[in-house]
């Protein structure tokens, strides 16, 4: 087996003035676009407290997945690791996470 053999991740939290829906028209044009689908995900957390309100998982040809979601600026105060994100009330909050797969 080859050990080298393994996929790449990023992610990012960003912050927009503009709405979910139009973060989310604005993205899921840009993707579909260039080969991407896109479908909604529904907000799970067993204790109900994630951090998300809303999301979108995209998917390329197997390999390629983007994970996009719309973060609750208020729960996130409340989560430790995030209570320095500092927001302007009607801020949008979107975190998303890239992952490639190896070839196979």
């Amino acid at each position: 087996m080859d050990n080298n053999n393994v996929g790449a991740s990023a992610g990012a939290i960003l912050s927009t003035p503009d709405s979910p829906d139009k973060v989310y028209a604005w993205y899921d044009n840009w993707l579909a676009s260039h080969d991407w689908y896109c479908f909604p995900i529904v907000p799970t957390g067993i204790d109900g407290t994630t951090t998300w309100t809303s999301s979108i998982k995209c998917v390329k040809d197997y390999r390629e997945n983007i994970n996009m979601y719309m973060l609750s600026t208020s729960k996130l105060a409340k989560t430790p690791g995030y209570q320095s994100i500092k927001t302007q009330p009607g801020t949008t909050v979107i975190g998303y996470d890239y992952y490639v797969s190896p070839p196979n």
